[in-house]
């Protein structure tokens, strides 16, 4: 299931109703949704948040099928090699970014489950970017991992403060990555 948008019949599942209920509610206008060359319906995720928020849905409804992980690293040689892995474990739905405004945009796109954010980023300290996102009350859940290469010991001991969940110093390993995120999420280690 694409979780950036969803089919008719992918948010009959998720909202417990039938395709036909979600065909009622677009054409009064209640969901929001665009309309394919043949007819069918897409309906974006921040329509079927809305949606859900203002119908007083649970939002852990949406948490049905792949977990989401947002990628947020410069080094483009891991950033491609932590995707790759993660792909072939198969369990996540992954989204990239390599900087911290395009972190702060793809989390509002995607809603992530979880976020490895690397502290040192070209255009903001991934502190901040941790502070940003923890001061939105649609972020508060969402898990983060911080990971660096370059932190003291006292930095290391301050990154619960800020916000994140654990951190993870580099060079680490794919599998210890994806190991981190299944314990953060309960979900079973490969």
């Amino acid at each position: 299931m694409n979780q950036r948008e969803y089919s008719s019949e992918d948010a009959a599942k998720i909202l417990h109703v039938t395709r036909t209920t979600i065909g009622t509610w677009i054409k009064e206008g209640k969901l929001k949704a665009y309309k394919l060359p043949g007819g069918r319906h897409r309906i974006p995720h921040e329509f079927m948040v809305e949606f859900m928020k203002e119908y007083g849905i649970p939002m852990h409804y949406l948490d049905a099928g792949r977990r989401r992980v947002l990628i947020v690293e410069d080094d483009e040689a891991l950033l491609r090699g932590l995707q790759k892995a993660f792909e072939r474990d198969g369990r996540y739905e992954i989204s990239t970014a390599s900087t911290g405004f395009d972190a702060g945009f793809k989390t509002k796109q995607i809603h992530p489950h979880v976020i490895i954010l690397d502290i040192k980023l070209p255009d903001l300290d991934g502190r901040e970017v941790c502070k940003m996102l923890r001061s939105d009350a649609d972020f508060s859940e969402v898990k983060m991992i911080a990971v660096s290469g370059y932190l003291s010991e006292v930095e290391i001991k301050d990154l619960d403060q800020v916000g994140f969940d654990t951190f993870l110093a580099k060079p680490f390993s794919s599998e210890e990555l994806i190991t981190k995120v299944a314990e953060l999420l309960s979900v079973g280690v490969a």
